[in-house]
């Protein structure tokens, strides 16, 4: 009897076995679901890591280029042939162009030109090739007038590549055309570089300017080309005799507070044809009631000697500090209490207020808190105080005094989630500066440091919310 019992328990717990284990199953098949679903539907936080930067802030302007520039006018009247490749450096003595007053010599230096590409260097053909491309991608703008220029490059390009063979040959050329007596070589009489055009400019400077000469509608420039007739007196062509030049823009007052450029003595310079970038020496001018820019430079002249107005770009930064998203910024009520009312007590000293509060009996306590206690540097009269350290309707004592302060007014404070601990904890920031994108907070002030990692939209969290 007994042993049916025990195999009856037997079959009893044998059944049951499965019925746990399937319990058990489901469980954890719902915690999975559930674990899924959450994960799936949750917000996907976006975390920015903070460093330390500045906001580049940029603008264009169109400089109005100023160099030593001396213009040479020819004492001849013939044709102009050029000698020297425009931008050539020459040194005082060295023959700049050419005028055949017979007309006669053309035909024979025409016999060396053809023979130039024998002659020309790698550097030449760049040069050649330069131009160009340079005329293909500025005919919609230059249209046919670009070739005449073009042409004038090219042929002082190959010029400049025989005119050793042409110097060594001279007097046979001037012999075999009969013009020894009418073949006039126009010499440097100083160093510099070469450029066959004028536009009357060439005395400007920071003193003669007005707002008049940065009318490009109104700007001519005239070039000498080749094998064209030239008249004694006219223009022949132009010697930059320095490297030091400088850019003057035209500034308004908006242009200086958005670039902080009131006491800047250097900027960066982005030239945009070529995106060129150098740091040049600036100073801000007032002429007439207008500020205009002075940029101040050491290098690049030949690299854009033949061009009166440069589209640049200016970069100046402002005070480096942890650059921060705009987006990652939100704003917290704070309590805003007088600073008169801070004192120093407790046993270390720290910084706080006195706290009176009323007794049933009808008799008053006073007592130190010790919360955390934010200033702002460019309003110092105030400090504020978190929601959730003091209680509205605090009276507070002014130390050595008998005036009181009930606490209640509030303020902003600007500050980040910071999510170190997985959780969203609000962190003040002083904004030393800003941009569309970027806000720059003091490293002075504050607990948010470099590569602390923070909510990069803070709009969609709240204070001590779980991230993960």
């Amino acid at each position: 009897m007994a042993d049916k019992q025990n195999a009856k328990k037997n079959i009893l717990r044998i059944g049951q076995r499965p019925k746990i284990a399937a319990g058990i199953f489901l469980i954890i098949a719902v915690y999975l679901v559930c674990f899924i679903a959450m994960y799936v539907t949750r917000r996907k936080v976006q975390v920015y890591e903070v460093n330390t930067g500045s906001v580049a802030y940029t603008s264009t302007f169109t400089g109005l280029a100023v160099r030593e520039e001396t213009v040479v006018n020819s004492t001849y009247t013939g044709t102009f042939n050029i000698y020297q490749h425009e931008g050539n450096r020459v040194k005082a003595g060295d023959i700049v162009c050419t005028v055949d007053e017979s007309g006669k010599i053309a035909g024979q230096l025409s016999q060396y030109t053809a023979n130039a590409g024998e002659q020309l260097s790698s550097d030449d053909i760049r040069s050649m090739v330069a131009s160009i491309n340079a005329y293909k991608t500025n005919y919609s703008t230059n249209g046919i007038s670009g070739l005449y220029s073009l042409r004038s490059e090219l042929d002082s390009v190959i010029l400049g590549a025989v005119t050793s063979e042409i110097e060594a040959n001279l007097d046979s050329i001037l012999a075999a055309s009969g013009s020894a007596g009418s073949f006039q070589m126009l010499t440097a009489d100083q160093a510099g570089y070469v450029v066959y055009s004028t536009d009357g400019y060439e005395s400007l400077d920071d003193t003669n300017f007005t707002s008049e000469s940065f009318s490009q509608s109104a700007y001519s420039n005239n070039k000498t080309e080749n094998n064209e007739t030239i008249n004694a007196g006219n223009p022949a062509y132009k010697l930059i005799t320095s490297e030091n030049w400088y850019l003057l823009i035209q500034l308004s007052d908006s242009q200086i507070s958005a670039n902080g450029l009131q006491n800047k003595t250097s900027v960066t310079v982005d030239f945009l044809e070529d995106n060129i970038s150098t740091t040049a020496n600036f100073q801000i001018i007032t002429k007439d009631g207008q500020n205009y820019g002075k940029i101040t430079l050491n290098k690049y002249v030949v690299r854009y000697c033949t061009d009166r107005f440069i589209n640049i770009r200016l970069v100046t930064s402002r005070p480096e500090g942890l650059k921060i998203p705009a987006s990652a910024v939100v704003s917290k009520s704070y309590y805003a209490i007088p600073a008169s009312y801070v004192t120093q007590g407790g046993p270390d000293g720290a910084s706080g207020f006195i706290a009176e509060t009323t007794q049933s009996s009808g008799g008053t306590v006073q007592t130190f808190v010790s919360p955390e206690i934010l200033t702002n540097p460019t309003a110092p009269e105030t400090v504020y105080v978190s929601r959730d350290d003091l209680t509205e309707g605090t009276s507070l004592l002014a130390p050595d005094s008998t005036d009181r302060f009930t606490v209640g007014p509030t303020g902003t404070v600007s500050g980040v989630y910071r999510i170190n601990t997985g959780y969203t904890v609000f962190v003040p920031i002083y904004i030393i500066d800003s941009s569309d994108e970027y806000v720059i907070a003091s490293m002075k002030y504050g607990s948010l440091t470099n590569y602390d990692r923070i909510v990069l939209t803070a709009r969609d969290y709240s204070d001590n919310e779980l991230i993960y």
